[in-house]
């Protein structure tokens, strides 16, 4: 059995699913790169079966580097995680930083995957991609083959990032998954999400503050659930080009979350809409639902 390479197996999804494989796979070795050498060092001591290297996407001498990592093991499946994420309030640096990393990322990438296959090959390639990708769809859930119509720097830059993966996928002839994830939540996550600050608030018996219209929503997914997607993908037999949405498949808006967390807590906390008089950005960023039927 060949190795698994995982790009980003220090951010929230990677290090989750590195855990998940390694459970879930017992005899699997996993070749980790990321960025954050603290934590590349406890997925190495975590596990025998772990090899980790610190190594960035974006440094120019990227693919040979990892190619060294790999060595001549054969490859069962190289996952894409490495990404930087954007929010409408970022700035232009912000802007740049994220084409640049889910962009030419993405070709350090498969620059790997062209030398990978001059040694001892690669089965096949999971490309992490977002719901973003869609813009707004309202209530309207996204199928797979829904036009692409971003509305913000992030989705842009991964919709930019899934085409460069089609188009050398299809060069090198690998077969290749696209997986696109809702908004992802659970353990560990250090985003700042609107759901992690509910919670903190409903636990001290605090107000939830809604700052914005509480109708907006979100198609939110779990780790766990975003895990098994990926592991199930690694696992289906190759095909030329699969792509997947991977999300909870309804629209959840923030008054409904607000109540929900008060109600899982048992807290009798206040929600509180606090809209603002002047928005800023794109108020429609990220109301997306994903169609998630060809997940099931």
């Amino acid at each position: 059995m060949g190795v698994i390479v995982i790009t980003g197996a220090t951010g929230f999804v990677g290090t989750n699913l590195v855990a998940h494989l390694l459970r879930a796979r017992p005899t699997a070795e996993i070749v980790c790169m990321g960025r954050n050498e603290r934590k590349l060092a406890a997925l190495a001591d975590a596990d025998r079966r772990v090899v980790a290297a610190r190594i960035d996407v974006v440094d120019p001498a990227f693919a040979e580097t990892a190619a060294a990592v790999v060595g001549d093991r054969p490859v069962d499946c190289l996952v894409h995680l490495a990404s930087r994420l954007t929010s409408p309030s970022d700035d232009v640096d912000s802007a740049v930083e994220a084409l640049r990393v889910n962009g030419l990322g993405t070709v350090a990438v498969w620059r790997l995957v062209e030398r990978l296959l001059e040694a001892s090959g690669v089965a096949s390639v999971i490309h992490t991609s977002s719901i973003l990708v869609y813009g707004h769809s309202g209530r309207d859930p996204m199928p797979e083959d829904a036009v692409l119509a971003p509305r913000d720097v992030y989705g842009a830059s991964k919709a930019a990032s899934e085409h460069i993966a089609r188009y050398f996928a299809a060069k090198c002839g690998v077969p290749l998954t696209i997986i696109r994830p809702g908004f992802i939540y659970g353990p560990n996550d250090g985003s700042g999400k609107v759901i992690y600050r509910f919670v903190e608030a409903a636990e001290c018996g605090g107000d939830l503050m809604i700052r914005a219209d509480p109708e907006t929503f979100r198609d939110y997914v779990y780790i766990s659930d975003v895990c098994r997607v990926i592991d199930a993908a690694i696992a289906a037999p190759p095909d030329r080009l699969s792509v997947i949405n991977a999300s909870g498949g309804f629209a959840v808006t923030l008054a409904h979350l607000a109540a929900t967390v008060c109600a899982a807590t048992g807290s009798s906390s206040r929600i509180v809409v606090d809209r603002p008089t002047e928005t800023q950005g794109d108020p429609l960023y990220g109301c997306v639902v994903a169609d998630t039927r060809r997940l099931r």
